[in-house]
This record gives C-alpha cells, sequence and structure tokens, in this order.
C-alpha cells in the first residue's frame, strides 16, 4: 500500500515478555561474551550480497511502520548486552534487545552516542525519507545462512526508495538494497550496500541523499551511552559490492 504522508513518529513499544529461546544441549555453544564496554572499529570491505530470493520476508505494521519482533536463531551481543531478538523499521534501523525489547522511532537520525531515544539500534542507513516504494515491489528479507564459525543472520531492505524531493510522495526512480549481517563467529556486524541507484538523471541532491547525505550509518548501545558512528549526514564514498564492517575490540 503506497503512503501518501507520513508524519515525525515517535513509538514506545514493548514488544515480547516471554524468556528468550535458548539452544538446546547439543548445538554449538554461544559465542564468547564481548566484554562489559567493547568497542568497535568500522573498515570498509568487499563483501557479496546474499541471495534473499528465497528468504522470509518480514512486514511492516500499517501504522507503526516497523515489523513484528522476531527472535535471533543464536545470542548475539551489542556493546556487551546479549541480544535475543530484533525489530526493523522502515526508516533504516534494526532494534537488537532481550525479552523485552522496547523499541522507539524518530523522525530525524542522530548521532550516536546519544541518550535520547531511539536507542540500541544498527543504522545501514537511517534516513527519515527512506520508505518502501510498495508492497509488491519493496520488502525486508531474513536469512539464517553458513554453519559452524561462518554461520551468519542477515536482514536485508530490498528495493527501497526515498520520499524525495516530495516529502510525501516516494521517488519511483530511486533504488536502494542493503543488507545487515551479524556473524555469530566474529561478532561482527556488516552493513553490505547492494544498490544504490539514484535512477536516470538523478540531481547532484538527489545522488547525494541516495549515498547518505541525509542518513545516519552506526551503531549505537540499549542505553544511548556507548556509539559507533561510520557516517553522519556525509554522503558515502561507496558502491554496490562495498560492506561496512564493525569489528568489536575491548
Amino acid at each position: 500500500m503506497l503512503r501518501t504522508a507520513r508524519l515525525p513518529l515517535l513509538l514506545l513499544m514493548a514488544v515480547g515478555c516471554v524468556p528468550p529461546e535458548v539452544d538446546p544441549p547439543g548445538e554449538e555453544p554461544a559465542p564468547p561474551d564481548a566484554g562489559p564496554n567493547p568497542t568497535y572499529t568500522a573498515s570498509r570491505v568487499t563483501s557479496t550480497c546474499e541471495d534473499l530470493s528465497s528468504a522470509e520476508v518480514l512486514e511492516f505494521g500499517a501504522f507503526t511502520h516497523v515489523t513484528a519482533y522476531k527472535d535471533l536463531p543464536f545470542p548475539f551481543p551489542l556493546f556487551g548486552e546479549t541480544a535475543t531478538r530484533f525489530v526493523a523499521t522502515e526508516q533504516g534501523q534494526l532494534f537488537l534487545g532481550g525479552a523485552s525489547l522496547f523499541v522507539s522511532t524518530a523522525g530525524e537520525p542522530r548521532r550516536p552516542p546519544d541518550a535520547r531515544l531511539p536507542n540500541g539500534w544498527l543504522a545501514p542507513f537511517w534516513d527519515s525519507r527512506l520508505t518502501a516504494l510498495d508492497s509488491t515491489q519493496s520488502d525486508v528479507r531474513v536469512l539464517r545462512t553458513g554453519t559452524g564459525a561462518n554461520e551468519r543472520l542477515v536482514i536485508g531492505y530490498n528495493h527501497f526508495t526515498l520520499r524525495f524531493p516530495s516529502d510525501t510522495v516516494p521517488n519511483p526512480h530511486v533504488r536502494l538494497s542493503f543488507q545487515v549481517a551479524l556473524l555469530r563467529g566474529s561478532q561482527e556486524i556488516e552493513f553490505r550496500y547492494c544498490q544504490l541507484d539514484p535512477g536516470p538523471e538523478p540531481g547532484q541532491e538527489l545522488r547525494a541523499r541516495v549515498l547518505g547525505s541525509a542518513a545516519e550509518i552506526g551503531l549505537e548501545s540499549s542505553d544511548g551511552t556507548l556509539g559507533v558512528s561510520y557516517s553522519f549526514q556525509t554522503p558515502l564514498d561507496l558502491s554496490e559490492g562495498n560492506a561496512i564492517r564493525f569489528t568489536p575490540g575491548s
């Protein structure tokens, strides 16, 4: 369904109040704890996007513009806190948390760390005007793949667009596709950029926006006291097939 307008939204939602699933005996143990306050080093790498054509599709709520919560297939640390589930937003954020995951969305992106809501997120492309083109062409998909040290969860935004230059009407020519990969063995996070297409004969402002001139790309802890910003409202020097890798340290 095509939306014609969306007002800035502040949503506080508690999703799920049941204990998280744990691996039964005999399966691989969860990765070691990343430490109480780990730092992350961000680097640019070459990484191929996964084929998500047969992956599970996650749907956005008609009014909330976020997906329902979904359990992670394995525990994953974010700034030293173990996450067991996630929620995706239409504005290009993923929220990670535990059994009671609180999700908040706000209109404009902010550079982390910032104690104001929202907190506890991964932002591969947080832009207030990022939007699905329509339900037949745009979706978010999730795929668990790999085994052992190479196991990973991939969450992909496929064929999204921007409400630009109009702030109410999705641009039918822009195509943005990107993925977040949670790498179980190394506990690294990758933002993979599959398609950054401004369409035919774009103006300079639109071309810059497609490369992140109004976006935040980074990570933030659940309380907003820790964060890493790879780029804040600055066009990225990225091309399709590039990725940003966040490696945890101590």
